[in-house]
């Protein structure tokens, strides 16, 4: 009787060392692929100067109403591979989000990416950015994520239409509640930014936890269907996105 034969153990492979024999048909449509992958695209606002200390302002300081809008997400790998992975990376990107004498500086696909507005860049960068984005430009836009620590915030008006304005998106798809572990007193809507975040975010979904936690993402999430069918009545064209709770990571690790 034979032996059984050893599996044979092969290296990872780090590189694809043919990829430019192949046809060039096939490597164009290999560049779409990855040009087509999802991203995750912080948006928010540079201030060319900040305030000084002891409350004193800056002679050279910015008001955050005319500053650039940028994005700490890294470009589009794509982008920078080689001449043709760029001509196909710039069918699917466009600069996008110009403000005032700042020219465009973010990189976004509206059809895959998602607009993530994460609470260490504050409530004023969201409104900003809702003032100076036109309507077509937000009729593009179908993916959206935001902190619920920033959202929920707008209870105090009366409404969760306040901190972003829904109703001016007429045509999303996918709205996130981006939530957060607990700061070291237990609290999960009270944290402190001293400036931008470390990390490639994510995303994760929620595992079954315990029946407080279920609780308060259904009670969230009936909050925003109410509201989102006000907005509703009002007009008829407006697309409700569907809505969930997400759970953020960076580098892996959740936050």
């Amino acid at each position: 009787m034979s032996k059984p034969r050893k599996a044979i153990e092969l290296p990872a492979l780090t590189q694809f060392t043919l990829f430019p024999k192949l046809p060039k048909e096939l490597r164009i449509i290999l560049w779409q692929l990855a040009a087509r992958e999802p991203r995750i695209v912080e948006v928010c606002q540079l201030q060319d100067s900040q305030y000084i200390t002891h409350g004193t302002e800056d002679n050279d300081y910015e008001s955050a109403n005319s500053a650039a809008f940028y994005s700490p997400t890294a470009i589009p790998v794509i982008l920078r591979i080689n001449r043709e992975s760029r001509v196909v990376a710039l069918e699917n990107y466009s600069l996008s989000f110009p403000h005032g004498s700042h020219p465009a500086q973010i990189y976004y696909n509206p059809f895959v990416d998602t607009l993530y507005f994460p609470a260490w860049c504050f409530q004023y960068g969201i409104s900003h950015f809702e003032t100076a984005t036109p309507p077509e430009i937000k009729d593009t836009i179908h993916n959206i994520a935001i902190d619920n620590l920033i959202w929920y915030s707008g209870w105090e008006d009366g409404t969760i239409n306040n901190q972003i304005q829904i109703d001016k998106f007429k045509n999303l798809e996918q709205f996130l509640l981006v939530t957060r572990e607990p700061d070291e007193s237990g609290c999960g809507c009270c944290h402190e930014f001293e400036g931008p975040e470390k990390g490639v975010p994510e995303f994760a979904e929620f595992e079954d936890g315990d029946e407080g936690s279920k609780g308060y993402f259904e009670r969230g999430i009936k909050d925003c269907l109410v509201e989102f069918g006000k907005i509703k009545e009002l007009d008829a064209e407006w697309n409700a996105p569907q809505v969930r709770f997400v759970q953020l990571k960076r580098d892996g690790v959740l936050v």
